[in-house]
Parts: structure tokens; C-alpha cells; sequence
């Protein structure tokens, strides 16, 4: 019988690490069990992603349909006028770079109907592949029994990203990891880059977008060159939030960057395909009917679809008088700032009605729970009633209008106590989770 202390002590000695808020290293978050997650919805999952997947290369090809969606939103939302002003300025510069990588992460609830239902899409914010696969590996260890599939997720997006690096066709440049100044979930990312120089030799560097803003030019060849180093493929893992763009260097550096020869991981015509507002648009039967030809697949996603809408007077009415099955999120992708309860009733009434359109609102999926035990910071939890949240990768490398690489690229599993709105590791309301299928 094993004691939760080796299971923390096995955490620590295969790299499933973090830092917490004071920069302290400690074990990353987990459960003590596997959660039981039914197999068919799992396989369901699978097959929506995929087809997400493609609907996403076929939303990529149109970027007009895509900025058009998105012009309502950027005359409220300052950061999606920013996105949407520096990809239209890129767009008029002499270099172009026709190869985009996306290392995508969908993320699904099940449903008390024990389907998987669509949460969101993420570009940047889909992180955590390589604390996941060693999650899957611990529990895999002391639950050899169960029916834990393998998880390929951190091997998977190495690979992603050797595959964009082998398309620039130069051996000596390397991986740029655009990073935040203080990021504590580094060692996930240094799972990434150590995968990739083992595998691959490839090397990576990593820098803020105010470091970038300060070392990096693009020559008259049009290639990046950061720290004296050409730099084949630009991986962000920041970026997606106001956040990290306190001054207009940061802006600046991002537009740079844009306007290299190196391939985007994701380029802003992919970051700005991941925003709410498509999932919202997309979600609706005639643009659904319009991007999905194949009707097997059509059918498989609107199954996979909750009803989302942007909000407006009338629907913020409805939300009003039922604050508990709504949620409403901004217009980017990751979590934060989502709003249900007394805190959705807040926001609605204290918004100008102009400010509406920039958010959506959104059915609140009835989960299923499950009981589980938690590991954080050395403390085990009781058990208690937890939510779990299934996000699977996709890796997506596309050159102009035909896709290079594709592949489903492995799972996260996520779990939270059932009053928690958020669904963030960093933020401390969810913790690593594998699923035992059943």
C-alpha cells in the first residue's frame, strides 16, 4: 500500500513540478485517483476535435470572414482592435511567411447526459501537455489496474513544432518561447524544450515580449534574428491576455515578429480564429452548415455544441432571471473573468448596454461530478465533489491553403471543486487528473 507521500515524492522526482505564487517549488496539483470518465464520451470527444480540427484550417483560409466576425467586438474590446489593427499592418509588409503552425487544445465538460460538450478552442493558452503526460504516467504507475489511456501529448507537440522547424530549412536557427517575465509553469514548457533538443537537436531560446522588443531585428532578408540567433519558429506560450502588453513595446515586438520570415505557433490569423466570438459565430447553424461540408462531421460537432450567443438586452434578461445556468465570458481565449451567480446579475447590471457585443453568454453545461481526493502543496484534501474538464491537443501545420501535418496530439485532464467558475491550474482552482475509462 502506498502513502500519499510517495505519491508526492514520485511527482517530484519525474519533473511533475511548478512554482506556487511566493516562487516556491512544489508538486504540481493532482488527484489522488484517476477520475472515472465514460469511454464513449471520450471517443466522442476525439472525433468532435478532429473535426473541429479541420473546421479550424477551413475558418483559416478566410480571414475576411474572420475579421468581419470580429469588427463588431474590436469597436468595444480594445485588445481585439490591437490584434485585429497589427494583423491587418502585417498584412501589408513585403514578407510573408505562408507556413502556420497551431498546437491547438479543445476543451470539453461532460455533460450530465454523459456527452462531451465544446468549452472553447485555445491557440496560446494550450498549455500544461507536458505536466500532463507525466500525471498520466504517475497514475498509470499506482493504478495499474485502471484503464488509463496512454498520453502522447508532450511528445506530440515536439513534434508539431521539429516538423515547423524542418519546414524553415535551416539547421542552425532555432525555437523562440515567447514567455511571460514570470512564468510559474515553466517546467511544463521545459519538458517541451528538452523533448525537442533530445529527439530533434533542436535548440530552443526563450524571451519576454519586452526582451524581444529589445534584442530582436529582422534583417533585410526578412529572417528574426534574437540574441545574435536566426529563429525558424516563434511558439508562444504569452500573449493571449492584456495583460501581457503593459506598454506598446510589447505591441510593437508582436508586430515585429509578425512580420518575419519565421512560422508563427500560432500566427495572429490563427490566434484571432481561437477568440470567443468565432466559437460564438461558428456555433450558429448557417456559418456551422457554410464551413462544414462533410454532413457526418456537422452532425458530430453540433452535438458537441451548447447554445452561446452574444449578449444583448434580450438574452441578458433571460441570464438575469436564471444567473446560475448562464456564464459569461469575454471575447479571448483562457480563462479568467468568466461570470456566473450573483456575479453575472453584477456585471449585467452595471454595463452600459453599449459594452454588451463584446461579451458572450453562454449555456452553463450541467457537469458530471465525481468524487476524488486532492494533492496541493503537501496537503491532501478529503474528497469531495469535483468537475473534471477534458482538453485534447490537436498540432496543425498549414502552408497557404493545404495542411502540411495534422494529428490529435494527447489529453489533459483538468479537475475543480463544482463552485469553482474557473477552470485555471495557475489560478488554484483545478488540479492534474488522469481519466479511467469506463
Amino acid at each position: 500500500m502506498f502513502t500519499t507521500q510517495k505519491i508526492i515524492d514520485h511527482a517530484l522526482s519525474h519533473g511533475l513540478i511548478m512554482l506556487d505564487n511566493t516562487q516556491q517549488l512544489t508538486h504540481a496539483p493532482i488527484t489522488v485517483l484517476p477520475s472515472n470518465y465514460p469511454n464513449t464520451a471520450f471517443k466522442q470527444a476525439q472525433q468532435l476535435s478532429q473535426d473541429l480540427q479541420q473546421l479550424f484550417f477551413t475558418l483559416s483560409q478566410q480571414p475576411e470572414l474572420v475579421i468581419s466576425l470580429l469588427q463588431p467586438v474590436a469597436k468595444i474590446d480594445e485588445f481585439t482592435r490591437h490584434l485585429l489593427e497589427l494583423y491587418q499592418t502585417a498584412q501589408q509588409h513585403p514578407y510573408y511567411q505562408p507556413i502556420q503552425l497551431g498546437l491547438l487544445r479543445f476543451d470539453y465538460l461532460l455533460s450530465s447526459t454523459k456527452q462531451a460538450k465544446l468549452v472553447e478552442i485555445n491557440t496560446i493558452a494550450s498549455s500544461f501537455a507536458g505536466l500532463a503526460t507525466k500525471t498520466t504516467k504517475l497514475h498509470q504507475f499506482f493504478y495499474p489496474d485502471n484503464n488509463i489511456p496512454n498520453n502522447h501529448s508532450l511528445a506530440q507537440l515536439s513534434l508539431g513544432l521539429a516538423n515547423a522547424w524542418q519546414s524553415y530549412q535551416q539547421a542552425n536557427a532555432v525555437i523562440c518561447f515567447v514567455v511571460q517575465s514570470q512564468e510559474n509553469n515553466r517546467f511544463d514548457q521545459y519538458h517541451i524544450e528538452a523533448d525537442l533538443w533530445q529527439r530533434f537537436k533542436i535548440k530552443v531560446i526563450r524571451c519576454s515580449l519586452s526582451e524581444i522588443n529589445q534584442q530582436a531585428t529582422v534583417n533585410p532578408q526578412g529572417k528574426l534574428i534574437i540574441k545574435q540567433q536566426e529563429v525558424a519558429v516563434v511558439y508562444f506560450r504569452a500573449g493571449y491576455h492584456p495583460n501581457d502588453y503593459p506598454t506598446k513595446q510589447q505591441w510593437q515586438a508582436r508586430l515585429l515578429l509578425e512580420q518575419s520570415l519565421a512560422i508563427k505557433c500560432p500566427s495572429l490569423l490563427l490566434h484571432l480564429c481561437g477568440k470567443k466570438k468565432i466559437q460564438q459565430a461558428f456555433s450558429q447553424p448557417p456559418l456551422l452548415q457554410q464551413l462544414t461540408a462533410n454532413s457526418k462531421a456537422l452532425k458530430t460537432i453540433e452535438a458537441g455544441l451548447v447554445d452561446i450567443q452574444v449578449l444583448n438586452p434580450s438574452n441578458a434578461e433571460l441570464a438575469l432571471k436564471n444567473p446560475d445556468n448562464y456564464i459569461l465570458k469575454p471575447p479571448r481565449e483562457g480563462g479568467g473573468h468568466n461570470k456566473t451567480g450573483q456575479a453575472l446579475i453584477n456585471f449585467v447590471q452595471h454595463t452600459p448596454i453599449e459594452q454588451y457585443p463584446a461579451w458572450i453568454l453562454m449555456e452553463k453545461i450541467q457537469a458530471t461530478t465525481y468524487d476524488n481526493a486532492v494533492l496541493r502543496q503537501n496537503q491532501l484534501s478529503p474528497k469531495q465533489a469535483l468537475i473534471s474538464e477534458l482538453g485534447l491537443f490537436g498540432v496543425l501545420l498549414i502552408q497557404s491553403n493545404k495542411i502540411l501535418y495534422q494529428s490529435q496530439s494527447g489529453y489533459l485532464l483538468r479537475s475543480k471543486p463544482i463552485n469553482q467558475a474557473e477552470g485555471g491550474i495557475m489560478a488554484g482552482a483545478s488540479v492534474l487528473d488522469s481519466p479511467n475509462l469506463v
